[in-house]
């Protein structure tokens, strides 16, 4: 979130002070999962990936049984594993 926070904050129409505020939440509730729960699940992600980037996320995805919240295309387009969700569609 760091790297991209002009461009969050252009787009949320947010201060510096709301932004942090934000992000200091988003910080405390972030959980972070160890390689080892989702290495069985890399193999099939590497396969399903269209982007060799996404493979954690795709593999968490699917351990986890859950939707991926990502503007790529690719990844929405060329798999049907995991169900991926843009901001557009998340707006609706």
């Amino acid at each position: 979130m760091k790297k991209y926070k002009k461009l969050i904050r252009k787009k949320t129409n947010r201060s510096e002070d709301e932004f942090k505020i934000a992000f200091d939440v988003f910080e405390r509730r972030i959980v972070l999962v160890p390689y080892e729960e989702i290495k069985p699940f890399i193999k099939k992600a590497k396969a399903i990936s269209p982007d060799p980037k996404d493979v954690a996320y795709v593999a968490l995805a699917l351990k986890l049984h859950i939707a991926i919240w990502s503007n790529d295309k690719n990844l929405k387009k060329k798999q049907n594993e995991v169900a991926v969700y843009s901001t557009e569609d998340l707006l609706k």
